[in-house]
């Protein structure tokens, strides 16, 4: 017995197309979910990272803020005290 051509065709429709569209295109979310908490697990740890590198570069400017200030106010002193003159 020999199936007519249209049976293959309906067979690649109904069977390939929606599998090329899982793994090329909407399988993306069904893998995401299929991956579930670990997925999750790993974008945390990311983030997490990424706020702790934050955190130690915020000190850093603030450290390096607190003393430009104390050069500053230095500054500010050493040209508010009066000149002496030495005279020879």
């Amino acid at each position: 017995m020999r199936f007519p051509s249209w049976v293959f065709i309906l067979f690649a429709l109904f069977w390939i197309g929606p599998m090329m569209r899982w793994m090329f295109g909407q399988g993306h979310e069904a893998r995401q979910r299929v991956r579930g908490k670990h997925g999750r697990k790993l974008e945390e740890s990311r983030l997490e990272a990424a706020l702790e590198q934050r955190d130690q570069v915020i000190e850093d400017l603030q450290r390096r803020i607190s003393e430009l200030e104390s050069r500053l106010d230095f500054t500010e002193r050493m040209l508010a005290a009066p000149k002496e003159s030495a005279e020879v």
